[in-house]
């Protein structure tokens, strides 16, 4: 099965907030996402209704999915993931 990945806008400017080594790492990343989903190096996991990936040690990303669409919406550092994610399940 193939999937295909959309970015949306609130995902877009936090990840214009990022540092440019991270932006180049979840750039790096979502090439592997368009290639091999379900690679180990890329950490897709679902957690309750979203899913989401390691974007660096420090960073994740989230998505919701529908079928076989991801709509990314959210990237930042994990402290505020471990924040969001308690309120997205």
């Amino acid at each position: 099965m193939s999937f295909r990945s959309f970015a949306l806008p609130e995902f877009w400017k936090r990840y214009d907030a990022l540092p440019e080594h991270t932006r180049e790492l979840a750039h790096t990343k979502f090439a592997l996402f368009e290639r091999e989903p379900f690679s180990p190096s890329f950490g897709l996991e679902q957690k309750g209704g979203v899913w989401t990936i390691d974007v660096g040690p420090r960073y994740r990303a989230i998505a919701y999915r529908t079928g076989d669409e991801f709509h990314w919406f959210w990237i930042g550092p994990r402290e505020a993931y471990n924040k969001l994610l308690g309120r997205v399940e």
